[in-house]
């Protein structure tokens, strides 16, 4: 039975794939779980409006992501956070605190999934946080500064 795949499939297909499965395995598995749909013509043509969807926001997310890139560049991203007397945060670094500091810093909305942080963020001073959109990465610096 052809079937379109409505999400990553292992060792059958990726997501929007049309693939030959048997027919057992499609009407018992992929079909009642909602990992695929029949592969009939209305479908086809709805999978590939879809697709046509998501390639149009994806290259609108990439000039986002650009033109956001470009704007940290300019100006170095600058958190105040809480310290002790020594100068010690008192918790890690959280990638909510960083997404609103972007929004703050450059007016362009950005979630918090697309920021990450290798390693805990504890220490004052510049410290290197990575940007994620689709395939492209960015190191960005921020510095963190003491909350008076």
């Amino acid at each position: 039975m052809k079937v379109i795949l409505l999400r990553d499939v292992a060792k059958i297909g990726r997501r929007f794939e049309v693939v030959t499965v048997p027919d057992g395995y499609a009407l018992n598995k992929l079909l009642p779980n909602g990992m695929a749909k029949q592969a009939t013509s209305e479908n086809l043509k709805l999978i590939s409006a879809t697709k046509d969807k998501q390639k149009e926001t994806q290259a609108v997310n990439k000039v986002i992501f650009s033109d956001l890139l470009k704007k940290l560049e300019e100006t170095p991203l600058q958190i105040a956070v809480e310290t002790n007397a020594q100068g010690h945060m008192f918790q890690a670094l959280k990638t909510k605190i960083v997404a609103e500091a972007i929004v703050q810093a450059t007016g362009s909305a950005h979630l918090e999934e697309n920021i990450h942080i290798q390693t805990p963020i504890k220490s004052i001073g510049e410290n290197i946080v990575t940007l994620i959109s689709g395939s492209e990465k960015k190191d960005v610096t921020i510095i963190l500064i003491p909350k008076k």
